[in-house]
Formats: C-alpha cells, structure tokens, sequence
C-alpha cells in the first residue's frame, strides 16, 4: 500500500472517529449507510499489499481502530426499527401544478389528500371522472372548482 494510501485511510479513520466520540449513537438511517461505505473503502485500503513498507503492527492498529469505529457508530434500536414518517395529507384544495400553453391548460389538484388532474375545456377530472368536483375553468394560477350546487370555490397555486 502506498503511503498516501495510508494518510488517506488514516485521515478518514479520523475524521470519522471524531464525528463518532461526539455522538456515538443516530437517529438517521443514512448516517449508518454513510460510514458503511467509509469502512468499506478502508478496508479495501488496508486489505491491499503492502510493498512501501508500512510494518504489520501499522496495519494492525488501522485495523483495531476501525473496529472501534465501527462499535462506536451502531444505531440505536429505537432508530432502527423507526419507520418514516407519512407524508401529511393536506386538507381541503391545493393546486398542485397548472401546465399548458393557451386554452391547452392542465391543472393537478388535490383534494383532501386525492390526486385530480383538470383539463381545460372539461368539466370531469380526467383520472376520476366520477369525482364530485367539477371544474368551472383553469386561471392561472388559479383553478375554479364546484361541488355539486354549491357555490364554486376558488385556489390558487402557492409557492412553498
């Protein structure tokens, strides 16, 4: 292994040893996947010949303090078995995305957390044609619903 091979590998052990000692336990299962992939490509560096002359007790306490690494970075129980968390469902009418040129305009609604997509021109959703919701017409960026009698309701896309 070369000797930049070996700063490389060590800079990383430590760079990786010192976020470890300030916090030896996460909540995020990317963190986990990170220093994964960090461990393998140090034990790729360390599992290579050794022609440049790093003696075996070099290699040996690499090798001692990426296990003490890897001890030091598990994630808590509780973290694992931790599911993420569902998107939250909007409720009422939000305009998703109007797109079109001229009278060709397209707008995607949701509506209590269900997807409709509107055609200029045509009163039904295309996806759902047996919606309630009917559309009255596409003003960008607005978009004018009715619901059966009740009076049209107008929303308008907003910027997040």
């Amino acid at each position: 292994m070369r000797k930049i091979d070996v700063a490389l590998v060590c800079a990383g052990l430590l760079f990786v040893s010192s976020h470890a000692s300030a916090q030896e336990t996460y909540d995020f299962p990317h963190t986990r996947t990170v220093y994964e992939l960090l461990d393998i490509d140090a034990q790729k560096a360390l599992s290579k010949e050794s022609p440049s002359g790093n003696t075996s007790s070099e290699i040996a306490a690499l090798r001692r303090e990426l296990q003490d690494l890897r001890d030091n970075t598990k994630l808590t129980p509780e973290a694992q078995a931790e599911e993420p968390a569902a998107p939250s469902v909007k409720k009422g009418i939000v305009v998703d995305s109007i797109y079109g040129v001229g009278n060709q305009l397209t707008a995607h609604v949701s509506i209590d957390g269900q997807m409709l997509h509107f055609k200029q021109g045509q009163e039904r959703a295309l996806n759902n044609p047996s919606s309630a919701y009917r559309l009255s017409r596409i003003d960008p960026p607005c978009v004018v619903l009715r619901n059966g009698s009740a009076n049209p309701q107008r929303s308008c896309y907003v910027v997040e």
